[in-house]
């Protein structure tokens, strides 16, 4: 029905956090097998006051692990770089390789 589309045209949202990490991972590679873009959204608690993720204890998530994933998804590495392999912060935290102009 929409093989005329390109993959960006059929974006699919996956609700991750919800599951165990492998089953959440398996559901994007899934979307992305089927010629789709998949966009990942942390779960939510529905009255959360703030942006933060929620992390259930009986699961293997973390909160950075789930923002991990999503900015992985979101922003299109997994086209790239598998996200075993992704670099996962954003800045380093070391000083290493930086150049000192004193």
């Amino acid at each position: 029905m929409l093989k005329d589309y390109r993959p960006r045209r059929k974006r699919v949202y996956v609700l991750i956090g919800n599951e165990p990490f492998q089953a959440c991972m398996e559901r994007i590679q899934q979307v992305i097998a089927w010629g789709c873009e998949p966009h990942v959204q942390p779960v939510m608690k529905l009255v959360a006051l703030d942006r933060k993720p929620w992390v259930r204890d009986d699961l293997d998530w973390n909160e950075q692990l789930l923002r991990d994933v999503a900015r992985w998804t979101n922003r299109f590495r997994w086209r790239r770089v598998p996200f075993e392999a992704y670099r996962k912060k954003r800045k380093s935290d070391s000083k290493e390789g930086q150049l000192c102009l004193t």
